[in-house]
């Protein structure tokens, strides 16, 4: 069995703030705060997020067991909250490989403008196979957001989270996979936090 997104758009509305992802989740339910929510879900087979699949509010596989792999194409992830990331993939398991890999070299099609708008969680995530990011790009500054509305997105906030990962193959960036880390300048009073709220163990 597998489950395949094509040709799909997801929309979550904007939400209120949120405690920072990276913070112990509060008691409630969380699925509500993504477009798509596959919290907890067991696959038997592969995951696949197909060309033409898009969500505008983010997905999450938190805890999720797949006992394929996961293939990630020409499909688009948009944060609409600086709180919530695009891919909430935290103690996600899977068995086989998580392969990102938005086109195919010499195919003749143009690529999307970016693939991501806002963090990829991985933490404490165990991916039994390999680990590969090839050619995604996130939103730089001034990309058009998914929303109906259109202009730009919201924030750009584009780090991954692999703090905690285990990978049992390699882990690779290739074919100019480009990151955009990018935020607000906190206030003064908020500089003790939020390195360490971030980037800390």
């Amino acid at each position: 069995s597998r489950l395949i997104a094509s040709a799909l758009t997801t929309s979550a509305q904007p939400l209120p703030d949120w405690p920072d992802i990276a913070e112990d989740r509060p008691s409630g339910n969380w699925a509500n705060r993504y477009a798509l929510s596959l919290s907890s879900a067991q696959i038997g087979g592969r995951l696949i997020f197909d060309k033409g699949f898009s969500a505008v509010g983010g997905v999450s596989l938190y805890q999720a067991v797949v006992a394929g792999s996961i293939l990630i194409k020409e499909a688009q992830f948009e944060s609409v909250n600086p709180h919530v990331p695009a891919i909430d993939a935290e103690e996600l398991r899977v068995e086989g490989t998580l392969l990102w890999r938005p086109f195919e070299r010499g195919n003749g099609k143009r690529p999307s403008d970016w693939h991501v708008a806002g963090s990829v969680i991985l933490k404490r995530a165990r991916i039994a196979g390999d680990l590969v990011f090839a050619g995604c790009r996130w939103a730089d500054v001034g990309a058009v957001s998914l929303r109906d509305e259109g202009g730009p997105v919201n924030h750009i906030m584009g780090w991954i989270d692999l703090r905690l990962a285990r990978v049992g193959g390699q882990l690779e960036f290739l074919d100019g996979c480009h990151i955009m880390r990018r935020g607000d300048v906190p206030k003064r009073k908020q500089y003790d936090n939020v390195d360490r709220r971030l980037f800390g163990p």
